[in-house]
């Protein structure tokens, strides 16, 4: 897949996330729902949706359709254009791609960094034993077994681990009224029964691949409040203590802000702390049947949301170059040969090539092709074309045999043994040299059927510059078949100034690059 495609389809991803994202948070608003343990489910629902919609949705795979080598331009001369300076190029698409993918490496290793952190905060932090009267009775009440300890260096609770759980604790919490620390003590150890450290893993490193996405960021922080109101709800519930458990809030919120110790539970966010004390102060109650078709309408809402984002901006394959292979065998093949190829190699490609037509297409007989062809040219493939119905009605295959566009060949100094000998005096120039004595440099066109298949890249040429400086023979060193032609008849239109050796004109082998890009 080239990179413009892939590009492409990075912003047609995001542009469905941002859509699904902004319908999915916006509807349960609008629908007054304010359940938190159904909240973290949706968001987190949402979230894999998002991360799956390359995975759940088709693909368009566009097929092109190569013209038959009578239709294929051919090379003639044109009036001399204006020169163009060549100067370099960035590739704002590749450049772009580079900043994603570096930015989901340092996101990661961040990551990676932050629970190295955790475990030297575990191994410099003081293990509480024995356990005060209230952090011992949260855990015998909630039921969790983990591994309590002291550490100067965190500003509140801090949970962590999966094997070997870990609980935190800042030395002020210590001088907390028993009610405050037992309902912070609950707090934490009902995370670790909840094993929402796992969970919070698996959103970081989420967060991370995509960490270019603010929509995504968003649903992380709605997923992070929810779990948090979720436990904050079931602390009120195991204490019976509604008051007290708000004051520990607040005053937990009053004290110095948390180090971001990601990928850990924090005990408290302060953008979350209005939502958290408004969510138990003021609890709102759904019926069950409300709730259900409140979300019932809300997954229809935000499934026709995704399907039409999806056809709105659809993400693309690699083009196919003709049919697939496979067919039954009433389809036969046709066997061409690209246009514009040199002599002798297509009258032996022609010759050896001439048995294959009429025979019932199949994968075997296309491999057949191809290394019959690879046995004229090494560097010989198969372009294929959508099949066609005959006059007769007869299902036919065409395939289109490219050779000698592509083979092994060194880069530098040009070969002069590639053009024939003649009476002037003739000289090797590099390819930097020569090009700054270009005087008339016209641009080829982007072949229609190439820019639709989102091909891009270099044709490479050995060229002889007469002594008057035209271009008077080329020959290919490398290039994607669909953009030969198109470079061939513009190198042959260019002019140099004469290249002078002792004040006498000569003819001048050299290398011309021939660069197609989409941008």
């Amino acid at each position: 897949m080239s990179v413009p495609l892939v590009w492409d389809n990075l912003v047609a991803y995001s542009l469905q996330v941002l859509v699904l994202v902004a319908v999915g948070g916006l509807l349960p608003r609008l629908l007054r729902i304010h359940q938190p343990r159904t909240q973290l489910l949706y968001f987190r629902l949402l979230l894999a949706g998002s991360l799956l919609l390359p995975v759940l949705q088709p693909w368009r795979r566009p097929v092109v359709t190569l013209p038959p080598p009578s239709a294929a331009p051919a090379v003639t001369a044109a009036p001399a254009a204006s020169p163009s300076p060549a100067g370099p190029r960035v590739d704002w698409e590749e450049a772009g791609l580079v900043v994603v993918v570096a930015g989901a490496v340092l996101r990661v290793l961040w990551l990676l960094v932050g629970m190295w952190r955790l475990r030297r905060l575990k191994t410099g932090s003081l293990s509480l034993e024995p356990l005060p009267e209230a952090i011992e009775a949260a855990r015998l009440r909630t039921g969790a077994e983990a591994g309590v300890c002291v550490s100067e260096d965190v500003g509140g609770p801090v949970t962590f681990g999966a094997r070997r759980p870990v609980v935190l604790l800042p030395p002020a919490l210590l001088e907390q009224p028993y009610e405050a620390q037992f309902g912070i003590a609950c707090h934490e150890f009902l995370h670790v029964r909840r094993h929402d450290w796992l969970y919070t893993v698996v959103e970081e490193f989420a967060g991370a691949l995509v960490w270019f996405h603010p929509a995504v960021w968003w649903l992380l922080g709605q997923i992070r409040l929810a779990r948090e109101q979720v436990v904050d709800r079931e602390v009120v519930s195991i204490t019976e203590a509604h008051e007290p458990y708000v004051h520990a809030l607040l005053a937990m919120g009053g004290g110095r802000p948390q180090l971001d110790l990601a990928p850990a539970t924090l005990f408290l966010r302060k953008r979350h702390l209005a939502s958290r004390v408004h969510s138990l102060l003021k609890e709102v109650r759904m019926s069950r049947g409300r709730l259900i078709s409140s979300y019932v309408l809300t997954a229809a809402v935000v499934l026709t949301a995704a399907w039409l984002t999806t056809v709105s901006f659809p993400l693309e394959a690699s083009p196919m170059m003709g049919m697939q292979e496979g067919y039954p065998s009433p389809m036969l093949a046709r066997v061409e040969l690209f246009p514009n190829l040199p002599e002798p190699l297509r009258s032996n490609l022609r010759a050896r090539l001439a048995g294959f037509q009429g025979r019932p297409f199949t994968a075997e007989l296309r491999e057949e092709i191809l290394k019959a062809a690879q046995e004229v040219d090494s560097t010989a493939r198969i372009l294929m074309m959508s099949q066609s119905e005959t006059a007769e009605g007869t299902l036919m295959s065409t395939l289109i045999v490219a050779a000698g566009l592509g083979g092994p060949r060194p880069v530098g100094v040009a070969d002069q043994a590639d053009f024939p000998p003649s009476s002037a005096k003739r000289i090797p120039v590099g390819r930097a040299m020569q090009q700054a004595k270009l005087i008339n440099q016209p641009k080829p066109q982007y072949p229609p059927l190439a820019r639709q298949a989102r091909i891009q890249g270099t044709v490479r040429f050995t060229a002889l510059i007469g002594v008057d400086g035209r271009v008077a023979n080329l020959v290919l060193i490398s290039g994607h078949p669909l953009l030969v032609p198109a470079a061939q008849e513009a190198v042959q239109q260019w002019t140099y100034e004469p290249t002078l050796l002792n004040g006498e004109p000569v003819e001048v082998v050299t290398q011309i690059d021939v660069s197609f890009s989409l941008m």
